[in-house]
């Protein structure tokens, strides 16, 4: 491409500051200058480095496993990154040194997570170009926990009451339950104890089906670990259950 001069610094200066940059990638090179008498000599130009300006680290949004042993990572985008890479560790104050992989979407999902304890995540924002690639710092740990997605099934008792049941999930400490009257917006109905594996419920009479969806819950200090939704059941009111 067609570079612009910048200025130019003296001996002994190694560094400058250019302002005014967007968040889009701006390449720079360099090169010395001698000059001898009122004569001045070039020499080559640098290889191009690239610069963005505020390429900060990502902000991890929130964690949800899809099953005991896998947990999905979530992230905000970064202008001008080309992909993101993702690390874990046993410990929030560790190295980060399990390399989880690459990845050029705002999210990810680790198949390899420890079960039956905590995980923390990092990630980090990636900008390759030809030449080189610049790295963002680290990003602040996110605490996670796999668990399983619960077992869930429906029946009509009679009229339009309808029981929701669940086979317990190991680790969980509650089980939140969710129905909708249209199988499409679904709203909180309960958050069942560890110890509990049903629920009942009783429709208005002009309601001729039900759905529902659960997930299993692990409440660890003042944060909420979540497995993802169970596919959605169906209760009909005038008999009948899938």
């Amino acid at each position: 491409g067609t570079y612009t001069q910048l200025g130019t610094v003296t001996n002994g200066v190694n560094s400058c500051r250019v302002d005014g940059l967007g968040s889009d990638p701006v390449f720079f090179k360099l090169r010395a200058v001698v000059k001898v008498d009122q004569t001045s000599y070039m020499g080559p130009y640098s290889d191009a480095k690239v610069g963005v300006a505020n390429f900060t680290a990502p902000t991890i949004t929130g964690t949800h496993s899809p099953s005991a042993t896998a947990m999905t990572v979530e992230w905000g985008s970064v202008p001008g990154a080309t992909s993101y890479r993702v690390y874990r560790d046993s410990a929030a104050n560790g190295a980060y040194s399990t390399y989880i992989g690459s990845f050029t979407g705002t999210s990810c999902t680790d198949r390899s997570a420890p079960s039956g304890r905590y995980s923390y995540y990092k990630v980090r924002a990636v900008l390759s170009y030809t030449g080189g690639t610049l790295y963002s710092n680290l990003s602040a740990y996110c605490s996670a926990y796999p668990l399983a997605v619960p077992t869930m099934a429906v029946a009509n008792l009679g009229g339009k009451t309808a029981r929701v049941t669940w086979g317990a999930v190991a680790n969980a400490t509650a089980y939140d339950v969710y129905v909708s009257l249209d199988g499409s917006t679904y709203s909180l109905l309960t958050s069942a104890t560890a110890q509990e594996r049903s629920c009942d419920v009783t429709f208005e009479e002009d309601i001729t089906a039900g759905y529902f969806k659960m997930r299993a819950v692990r409440q660890g200090g003042s944060k909420r670990f979540t497995s993802n939704m169970c596919g959605a059941r169906t209760v009909s009111l005038t008999g009948g259950s899938s």
